[in-house]
């Protein structure tokens, strides 16, 4: 069954809330099985080309959250240069 197979439009207030608490029950373990399981194949991946994972994700760690440049300083720079 798919989500758009499903037709939630007859469900009463309270089965709606059991289904929701199922579902958030359901995301819960994804993620504490999951993510275990993604570290683990991006360190095999990462192991594969010789590096370790701490690399691959200290490499994008200064591209992050670089402040860019205020508006005004590029144009006082292009004003300069001219």
């Amino acid at each position: 069954m798919t989500l758009s197979e499903l037709d939630i439009s007859g469900f009463n207030y309270p089965e709606l809330s059991e289904l929701k608490a199922k579902i958030e029950t359901r995301m819960q373990d994804m993620r504490e099985t999951g993510v275990p399981a993604l570290r683990e194949r991006f360190a095999e991946e990462a192991a594969a080309l010789g590096v370790t994972l701490e690399q691959v994700v200290a490499s994008n760690k200064s591209k992050r959250g670089r402040p860019r440049k205020p508006r005004h300083e590029e144009l006082d720079g292009a004003d300069a240069a001219s």
